[in-house]
């Protein structure tokens, strides 16, 4: 019910318990809570699928901004990322709640968001909300996904000059889709 997209290493699911929309997890289909815990073909396949939610999130929502931080705390759950569009109505509530300045940052985001909108089960409605934004997310992303460019792998440089091998490659700037 969650399932927004998958690849090979990664699956990306709306996280259960969040009333707020777009609220994502990129999760490794791998065990292990570090990211030198997993296989080499994970990590390779990671900044692609990063970049893909990101382009999701920003091309869906119209955020302010997008924001992600790698979690794995809790006993049970792989190395994952928690994703989700900060919309400016998001940052006026936040600014606007007594525990928090008037120059929120991501974790200030992150903390008011889990806090506020998460972290409780869903009643009917909130569920039936939640349901709806996923089947929408999951369209948007399977359209959006007979853009993608296939072939043989290709090299990218990436951080540094370090070069960086994807089989598929995702698009996305400030002027495309992905």
């Amino acid at each position: 019910m969650y399932e927004i997209f998958e690849t090979d290493c990664w699956a990306v699911t709306h996280r259960r318990d969040a009333r707020y929309p777009g609220y994502l997890i990129v999760s490794s289909k791998h065990e292990g809570r570090d990211l030198g815990d997993l296989p080499g073909e994970t990590l390779i396949e990671l900044g692609a699928v990063l970049a893909r939610t990101e382009c999701l999130l920003k091309s869906y929502f119209k955020p302010f901004r997008v924001i992600s931080t790698k979690l794995g705390f809790s006993n049970g759950f792989s190395c994952h990322f928690h994703m989700l569009p900060v919309s400016h109505e998001l940052l006026e509530e936040i600014r606007s709640h007594p525990s928090y300045t008037n120059e929120p940052d991501g974790n200030d985001v992150l903390l008011f968001t889990s806090r506020e909108y998460c972290e409780r089960s869903l009643d009917k409605k909130e569920t039936k909300r939640q349901y709806e934004t996923v089947c929408e997310l999951k369209k948007y992303c399977a359209q959006k996904n007979k853009k993608k460019i296939k072939g043989t792998p290709i090299q990218i440089i990436g951080v540094f000059g370090c070069p960086l091998f994807f089989s598929t490659v995702f698009l996305c700037d400030s002027r495309s889709k992905i």
